[in-house]
């Protein structure tokens, strides 16, 4: 993560616990937050991106969505 007088960035995010798990990156740096998202309950997962474009879910192969989006290579 890094803090600055301008904003934050959180570059890898990932929690676990009780069936849920939760990866992602976001950034807010005077603009609207930036966000890009994995979430995964059992074996459903959903992506989620947010930025000044509004929120645009990912319900078709979320996990290669994130992966091609971040650079993240989900196990």
């Amino acid at each position: 993560m890094n803090l600055g007088t301008h904003g934050a960035k959180l570059h890898r995010m990932h929690a676990q616990g009780e069936g849920l798990e939760l990866r992602g990156q976001a950034e807010s740096s005077g603009g609207p937050p930036q966000a890009v998202l994995l979430v995964k309950m059992g074996i459903l997962a959903v992506g989620v991106e947010t930025g000044a474009q509004g929120t645009d879910i990912q319900i078709l192969q979320p996990t290669r969505w994130y992966e091609k989006k971040t650079g993240e290579d989900v196990k």
